[in-house]
């Protein structure tokens, strides 16, 4: 499928084959490493998750943190 096709279907809201996207752009870009390959689709609950690891800090910047002082 085409870069094109994929857009489109992201633009419908259709992220039913993401996980095969996310791969398929890596690998134009020319990763060669499995690193950063996805194995599936996250769930909502691991996509929150994964932003409050990766974001945490940015977000406490900009909204401060809710944890308790």
């Amino acid at each position: 499928m085409r870069v094109i096709a994929k857009i489109k279907r992201w633009e419908k809201g259709d992220f039913s084959a993401v996980d095969i996207d996310h791969n398929t752009l890596m690998r134009m870009q020319g990763t060669k490493t499995p690193d950063g390959s996805a194995t599936g689709i996250a769930s909502e609950e691991q996509e929150i998750n994964y932003i409050f690891q990766v974001f945490a800090k940015e977000v406490d910047e900009v909204f401060g943190s809710s944890r308790k002082k």
